[in-house]
Parts: C-alpha cells; structure tokens; sequence
C-alpha cells in the first residue's frame, strides 16, 4: 500500500502460486457456477479503455513494460507470477478460458465433461491442433502434460492429493479419476491457472525446456535475455484464423515502478502493468492515456494484502497474540497514507465485489482491546509475545512494515523487523521456519484454489505445507469439501461466505486491504482489454496483472 506495497517485491506470487496457480467451474455443459457478476474495473473512458475504435490492424509490434521477470516458462518446473501469465498468453493456449461472468468456455479443448457425481472427468481437445515445433498437439500430448505434473518438485504434492490416476481414452482424449467428488476441477485446466496451459511435448523433454517455451499459442518465442526483454513473433500457422495481428511481441521487465511510468511517457514502451497506487493514481483519469484497473467486480477474489502468522509457532499458536496483531491498528489509515486510497480495506479474502462477500467479525481497531489480549498472552505463557517480522528488502515496503511495528509495540509486544529475499522468505514459509511475514495472496477465479491454503489436511506435521499458516480449523476444513464437491451456486457461495467469517474468527492472517492491478498504454495500443474466446465469447482482460495478446492491434 505503500507505492510498491501489494507488488510482487512486496509479497508473494512464488510458492503460492505454486499451489494457486495449480487452480483456479464446470463442466462445459453446465458444471458447479464462478462469480455471477461480471469482472468490472474503472477506465478513462470511451476510446481509452482498451475497446478499439478503429478496425483491426495487421502488422507493427508492441513492446509491454512489466514489473517482474520469471525463473521459466516451464508451468511444472518455474513459478508464474503476473508476467508469467503474460508470457503463457503470448506462447501458449489454455485449454478452457474464463469468461467475464466467470463462466467456462473451450479453448483448446473442445470438451472437459464429468460423470454423474464429479469423481471422473473427461477432456477431449480440438482436432488438427499443432505446435510451434510442427508435433501434434493431440491426446498423447496432454497425457504427457498431466503426467508431468503429476511427477513435478513444483505440484506433485498438491495434484496428486486430488486426482487419483489419468489414461488417454482416444487420440484427443483423456480421462482424469479423482479421488473424490471435484466439482470444481476445470478451473484448474483454465487461463487463470498456471497448469491450464499446454506445453509442448518436446519442451517437457528438454533439460533446457524452461528457457525455451513451444506452445501453440499466437506467437511463437524467439530470444529470452532474463530482465532484459523477452520477444515472440507472430504464429503463421495460428489455429484461429485471422489472429494474431501483430507481428512480434516484446516484453520488458522494469521493476521499478517510476521508471516504468518514465519508459512509457518517454515512449520506449507501449504499455505497462502496475499495483503501485501512486502509478494508478497518475494515470487513472487522465485521458491522454488508456487505462483500466480491476478495483471494482471481480470473478471469484481480488488479490489481497496480509501479514501472514504461523499458527503453528510461539507466539501466533495462542490466538491471544493473533487477536493483539488485529486490534493494534486501522486499515483505514494504512490505506489512506501509503496506499493513497486505491487499496482499501478488508475483512476477509471476499471484499465487497465478490459474489463471496460477507460482513465479517473480523476485530477493528481497538489499541485497548489489544492490550488486554497481550495481557491475556503474558498472564498465560509468563512472557511478553515477541516475534520477528520478515519482509523483502524494499524501501518502500519496509516504511509499511516500520508503521506496524509501533503499532504493535504500542500495544505492548515485542516486534523486530527483518528484511529477507523474497525467495529465501518463500522458502521459510514454506518449511514453516517463520513467525510473521508481509504477505500477498488468493486472487483466484473460484475460491477452490484456496483449498491447499486452508485445509487442515494439507498440514504438514514436517517440511512443506502449502496451508501456509498452518492453522487447523475443522470448519474451513468441512466447508471447503463441501465446496468442492457441489455444484450449487447458492450452496459453494454459502460455504465460503462461512469460510470468511471463520478466518475472522481464527485469524491466521491479519487483513491490511486489497491490492488494485491496472494497466496504462499509449492510446495507438488498441483492443488489449476486449478479448473473446474461440466462440466469441468475452473473456477477462486483465486478470491479476496480465493481459491477452492475442487479439491487440496498433493503430495509427
């Protein structure tokens, strides 16, 4: 909330992403309901929000300004943050997408169709699919991906915790047996999940596959220098006709967000992605440029900011301490002066703008409350709590963090703060070596994805655990299988609605506010917020900070 806070120095897309990503309902023919209310955002209005005014354009090539670079394109192997789904959507295809009402529609598969009670799913693609490398992209090479997946460091934990055994069924065709009812699996085989994407075989394959992407996709790769740029050129032989209408894509990380800004006024770049408030702030409204955000509807939950506790550690093990973290300040005021009022507060991860939303007991702001929980803390251990609190080692990050620290020390616990490299403090979190981080995350188009992050069953007595807090609630545990094993919109909505109010109850995080995404281009960048499906449906734009190339064109 800070001009970097919510960004990804800040907090984490890495292993959650691992776990998250590896998510994100339905059949095609029915299948249990996303968000009935479609993804909506603030724009600078007609002619610069990202829906074209001029007809479609072939020829010129864009050059994106994004704020992070990725360890590889390899969805089993490497860890997709926004601009690795940037990437994904340049080189690769999903096999479903998600619509802007938070529906299903094909992609590369033609059909993902369960039997009567969700514990078997069948995923037929379409046919002639080919790719990059001129191999077939048919039932074999889906089989190869899933197998992968399944054996991968990265989410064999996680999948095979769910599905059970796969078996190609036909040329184009594969059929998954899980070990229970899973409603909501085909989220998981969609553009808002990093395993929804299909890779080539003969990538799989490579050693040095990671550092060299074959999809199917509109563009195909052709020079990666990491942090430099990235550069793909259009597909000739793209199976949806007439796309795509660039001729090469190049992506280049700037992570700072001031000089991203100055890239694109300077003109160096065309466009950029960014959740820094004060960028948002600048460009929202200002009609020389296009812009659009995500801070309004969303399908499924926004991104969230947090300060993750490990229940499973002294001091968080007692809630006294937990309750102490959440009284000792007011969102209010983190939003208001470090996040400039874009980021606003929350009471679980399904703020207003969610079909999820609830009120919530979530405790406010209460400096004397906070006192009587330390109180309560030191009355039973005999000591005062005292923690160590970790975040990446940024400037404007750690003005946030420093703002805590009194607020906590006010109220009389011991905080010491500790600036760590983000993938050391992916890594400790993981293992559960913690007491409290600056965390982001959740931002899933079906709160299914949550399931790993909040099931007691995903706790590990030693070593990894992807439910970070390691918190053991049997209520989010009942809730959540009876999420995923419905296909009720009112009853999956009910479910998670509790869920929220539960986390308010338990606090295994302690909520600082919503994390708005936005993307800014140079007006000539036309349609990059009006993507549609292979049957023409509309599909998210920008979705945690990545956008589609597929369908954008530069006009004169």
């Amino acid at each position: 909330m800070a001009d970097r806070f919510g960004r990804r120095p800040f907090l984490l897309t890495g292993v959650a992403a691992a776990a998250g990503a590896l998510a994100g309902t339905g059949s095609l023919r029915a299948g249990p309901a996303g968000a009935t209310v479609p993804a909506s955002g603030k724009t600078n209005g007609p002619g610069r929000n990202g829906i074209p005014t001029t007809r479609p354009r072939r020829g010129g090539t864009l050059v994106y300004g994004t704020d992070s670079e990725v360890q590889g394109f390899n969805n089993t192997a490497n860890q997709w943050d926004e601009n690795g789904f940037n990437y994904a959507k340049t080189v690769f295809d999903p096999f479903l997408a998600v619509t802007t009402t938070g529906r299903l529609v094909p992609y590369l598969a033609e059909s993902v169709t369960p039997n009567a009670d969700f514990t078997t799913w069948t995923v037929t693609l379409r046919p002639d699919l080919v790719f990059h490398d001129g191999t077939p992209c048919d039932g074999a090479a889906f089989y190869s991906n899933i197998e992968t997946v399944a054996n991968s460091i990265l989410a064999k934990a996680v999948f095979s915790q769910f599905v059970k055994d796969a078996t190609q069924t036909g040329p184009l065709s594969v059929r998954l047996d899980m070990h229970g009812p899973w409603a909501a699996f085909p989220y998981y085989l969609s553009s808002a999940s990093q395993i929804g994407y299909m890779l080539a075989p003969s990538m799989l394959a490579n050693p040095n596959g990671a550092e060299h992407p074959i999809g199917t996709g509109p563009f195909v790769y052709t020079a990666w220098v990491p942090n430099t740029h990235f550069t793909a050129v259009r597909n000739q032989h793209y199976w949806r006709k007439g796309l795509p209408h660039l001729d090469s894509v190049t992506y280049k990380p700037i992570v700072d967000p001031t000089s991203a800004a100055e890239a694109l006024q300077l003109g160096s770049v065309d466009m950029i992605n960014t959740n820094t408030a004060s960028i948002i702030k600048e460009y929202r409204g200002n009609r020389q440029w296009s812009y659009v955000d995500n801070s309004l509807d969303v399908v499924g939950e926004p991104t969230v900011d947090c300060i993750l506790l490990n229940c499973a550690a002294p001091p968080f093990s007692d809630r006294n301490a937990r309750l102490a973290m959440a009284k000792a300040y007011t969102q209010a005021a983190i939003c208001r002066t470090f996040g400039l009022e874009v980021n606003t507060p929350v009471t679980s991860p399904f703020p207003p703008g969610t079909q999820y939303h609830e009120k919530t007991t979530y405790p406010g702001y209460d400096p004397a409350g906070a006192r009587a929980a330390v109180e309560a803390y030191e009355h039973a251990h005999g000591q005062t709590p005292s923690f160590t609190l970790r975040c990446p080692p940024d400037p404007q990050t750690q003005r946030v963090m420093t703002y805590l620290q009194q607020r906590y020390q006010d109220v009389g616990m011991t905080v010491s703060l500790s600036s760590v490299a983000q993938n050391t403090m992916i890594e400790d979190v993981a293992f559960g070596t913690f007491q409290a981080v600056a965390w982001r995350q959740f931002g899933a188009v079906d709160p299914d994805a949550n399931y790993v992050f909040w099931a007691a069953d995903t706790v590990e007595g030693s070593g990894i655990s992807l439910n970070f807090a390691r918190n053991k609630d049997p209520r989010i545990q009942r809730a959540l299988t009876s999420a995923r094993q419905s296909d009720s919109p009112a009853a999956r909505t009910a479910a998670y609605r509790s869920i929220g109010e539960y986390l308010a109850q338990d606090l295994p995080y302690t909520w600082l506010g919503r994390s708005v995404w936005a993307v800014v281009a140079n007006p000539k960048v036309q349609n990059f917020n009006n993507p549609q499906a292979p049957d023409g449906s509309a599909i998210i734009g920008l979705s945690g900070g990545s956008t589609w190339p597929t369908s954008v064109w530069i006009g004169s």
